[in-house]
């Protein structure tokens, strides 16, 4: 954890010791989520500001192609595109989380224990400090942690 940045960690008492929800100034809506259901509150995330399109760097839901995200060619195993159940039944997801009936992108884990799938972002991006946002299913009695 790099301490100059702010760190989000949930009330001690409450089940989720140890539990780092992110490095950035501020909270996605997933973040407000989980903290709200940990919290026993209820659920509103109405009142989070997303930036508009034109401040995203990559903005992408997956449902055409990657976008402009590439594979990586120096990993172990690659990323798939899909729409529906994933090969491995009961360890992904059914849908993707927008509408249920779009895509998305998910890297295959069984039988690849300890190696690494890794979707690059376009040569085109400047460096600097990014916040991404997006949605994670794990699911499986061997799923790690990330």
């Amino acid at each position: 954890i790099d301490k100059s940045k702010p760190t989000i960690s949930p009330k001690p008492g409450h089940g989720a010791e140890g539990v780092v929800m992110g490095q950035r100034v501020a909270m996605s809506t997933p973040d407000v989520y989980r903290i709200q259901k940990l919290y026993q509150c209820r659920v509103d995330t109405t009142h989070i500001t997303r930036p508009s399109t034109s401040q995203s760097v990559v903005t992408c839901n997956f449902d055409s192609d990657i976008c402009s995200f590439t594979q990586d060619t120096h990993d172990n195993f690659q990323w798939t595109r899909k729409s529906g159940n994933t090969q491995t039944a009961h360890t992904g997801p059914t849908a993707d989380h927008t509408n249920s009936a779009g895509s998305y992108v998910y890297a295959e884990a069984n039988g690849h224990h300890h190696q690494k799938a890794r979707l690059l972002l376009p040569q085109t991006v400047a460096g600097g400090d990014y916040c991404v946002d997006f949605w994670l299913f794990q699911h499986g009695s061997q799923e790690g942690s990330l």
